[in-house]
């Protein structure tokens, strides 16, 4: 019996290492191995993540009637929003600049949405538009 490890490279050559060699293949094989761990690590993170965003959709009820639905759509929308406005005021702050100019393009931007609002409850339009500041 033959003592010692032995290699097979890709033209199928069998070759029998030495002990630095076989040092060398070890570490390679090590760290080869932590790689794969730390990527199925991460991608286990990831299936994870993705599917805690899925559950926190809530259900709505089976019985729900048009006027409730919109009810409680409504009202967390709005809230959003809300907060969204809230956080565009918090840019007012000493941690950021800003023109005039930009403020009241914001601004604007910000009413012509509202305006948009109430053109599509008085059943006088369909669309709604992004905001882009101009640089």
């Amino acid at each position: 019996m033959v003592n010692g490890w032995f290699i097979m490279d890709y033209q199928n050559t069998i070759t029998r290492i030495n002990g630095r060699s076989r040092l060398v293949l070890f570490l390679v094989m090590l760290t080869l191995s932590v790689q794969l761990v730390s990527i199925y690590k991460e991608n286990t993170i990831m299936v994870v993540k993705k599917t805690s965003k899925r559950s926190n959709r809530v259900k709505p009820p089976e019985n729900e009637s048009p006027s409730q639905a919109f009810t409680r759509l409504a009202s967390g929308r709005t809230n959003k929003a809300i907060k969204a406005i809230s956080l565009i005021a918090q840019l007012t702050g000493t941690a950021y600049e800003s023109t005039e100019i930009q403020q009241r393009v914001i601004v604007t931007a910000l009413q012509a949405s509202v305006e948009q609002v109430k053109e599509v409850f008085a059943g006088k339009s369909k669309s709604s538009d992004s905001f882009k500041l101009p640089d």
